[in-house]
């Protein structure tokens, strides 16, 4: 196999439903030649691993790897340290994406550190277009960061949807850490915090499609949670610290409590012994510990009111929005 331009990173685990899917997909959109894929097995308990196999032919560009169930940021980072390309490109096995996709990404990177592009989330019932970044339009990493930690959408947020290049991962030794909370964001933001914001390309045209599937790790309540937001957000601060970000302490803070209301979304639709009480309980320690919201959008701010005063109400309210959405 010639020396690809770019690596197709992708965890799978239990994949065994899409797996066949997804590599027609690769190989439609590699006709060129200038991908490989590295698939990265996360300890299936399904037959992924033989499908896979089944695949693979002698000099081709697909690479198989296995590892225990560590879940994707350690699949990720196995995947990076077998990976030959000089752009990144962090997929998911049960997504799809148009034939283009990489000749797109690939002709908008010149000059550029980051392409990202829009996609199309598929709901159970709808189909939202996501095709304009809230990062759009700033050139200046104090606006980046702050657009970033408490106006993202997942056009934004989301690995799939952007082309890295290697060479930027490796020199600021940039990896998937915080385990399986929040992995991806974090990736993206230290990114962000490494390039210059006017060296970003916007494709707004939908190329990738991303499905959002109930009772995966971004939907799921599990013990560690709690600790692992809070090491989410020392890092951030951190980062901020690191790249002398203005504002960084009130960024803290109200990344911190965006951060902590998606934790509390968390209980609500997975933790059997959260209730009203313990909700209202964790919201007061919550405004007793971040007394400054200058950030926050109004909407979290609102929420922070409802989640307080009317806990029982929200638990319910948000219960039926998720079913729709």
């Amino acid at each position: 196999m010639n020396n690809p331009v770019i690596s197709v990173i992708t965890p799978t685990y239990n994949s065994a439903e899409y797996i066949n899917r997804f590599i027609d997909n690769f190989n439609k959109a590699n006709q060129k030649g200038i991908a490989e894929l590295i698939l990265v097995d996360d300890g299936s308990r399904d037959n992924t691993i033989t499908l896979i196999k089944q695949r693979i032919s002698p000099n081709d560009q697909i690479k198989l790897l296995t590892q225990d169930h560590q879940f994707q940021s350690a699949a990720r980072n196995l995947g990076m340290k077998y990976a030959s390309g000089d752009y990144y490109l962090f997929l998911d096995a049960d997504d799809t994406f148009d034939p283009e996709f990489f000749n797109i990404l690939l002709n908008n990177s010149e000059n550029n550190d980051l392409v990202i592009c829009g996609i199309n989330r598929v709901l159970q019932d709808n189909t939202l277009v996501l095709n304009k970044s809230v990062l759009e339009g700033y050139q200046s990493k104090n606006k980046i960061a702050k657009r970033f930690l408490i106006d993202r959408d997942q056009m934004d947020s989301g690995l799939w949807n952007k082309l890295f290049k290697a060479n930027i991962i490796k020199e600021n030794n940039l990896s998937f850490t915080n385990k399986n909370f929040v992995e991806d964001i974090l990736f993206v933001f230290k990114y962000l915090m490494t390039i210059n914001p006017s060296k970003i390309k916007f494709i707004h045209k939908p190329l990738y499609v991303y499905y959002q599937n109930s009772g995966t790790t971004t939907t799921t309540y599990y013990p560690e949670l709690d600790s692992l937001a809070k090491s989410y957000i020392d890092q951030v601060r951190k980062c901020l610290i690191k790249n002398h970000i203005k504002n960084e302490n009130l960024l803290t803070i109200n990344t911190a409590i965006r951060t902590e209301i998606y934790v509390i979304h968390r209980h609500i639709l997975g933790d059997n012994r959260w209730n009203a009480l313990k909700q209202k309980a964790f919201v007061k320690s919550l405004k007793t510990q971040f007394t400054n919201t200058q950030f926050l959008p109004f909407k979290y701010k609102v929420g922070l009111l409802t989640m307080q005063y009317l806990p029982a109400t929200y638990i319910k309210i948000y219960q039926l929005y998720k079913r729709v959405h």
